[in-house]
């Protein structure tokens, strides 16, 4: 998920305690199925994600914005998978504009993709991942 503030254009990341650093937030999807029909399911799930987690109104701005497969390493595995991602974009000023926050136990905080480009844990686990978002998804 991209979630973005309209004004100052930064994006949101979660700190994730697994990887040991900030990532997009994240859901596994319901299922890898592909059409409107699945786009539309996964949309929805997205949208309450967001309700539970981050305490955004049910109306919240929430478009499906990319679906790509993308072949990469699994460094939990260690095995080339295949990931079928789908992009959604979230604008919203609803969250606090401080650069780190936390909601609901989640430790927050605002990036400038500029920054995400440039940061060395982001770039070794995601650097695929930011370049979607920065060509395809904003």
């Amino acid at each position: 998920m991209v979630i973005q503030h309209p004004q100052n254009r930064k994006i949101l990341t979660v700190y994730d305690q697994r990887w040991d650093m900030w990532m997009l937030p994240y859901k596994k999807a319901l299922s890898s199925e592909e059409g409107t029909r699945a786009d539309n399911k996964e949309t929805n799930l997205v949208q309450e994600y967001l309700q539970v987690t981050f305490n955004l109104p049910e109306d919240s701005e929430c478009s499906l914005r990319l679906s790509q497969y993308t072949r990469k390493y699994s460094v939990s595995d260690k095995v080339d998978k295949v990931y079928y991602h789908r992009f959604f974009r979230i604008m919203t000023d609803k969250l606090p504009d401080t650069e780190e926050f936390e909601i609901n136990g989640n430790k927050c905080r605002w990036w400038n993709i500029s920054d995400l480009e440039v940061d060395p844990k982001t770039q070794k686990n995601n650097a695929e991942i930011i370049a979607a978002v920065k060509n395809e998804v904003l």
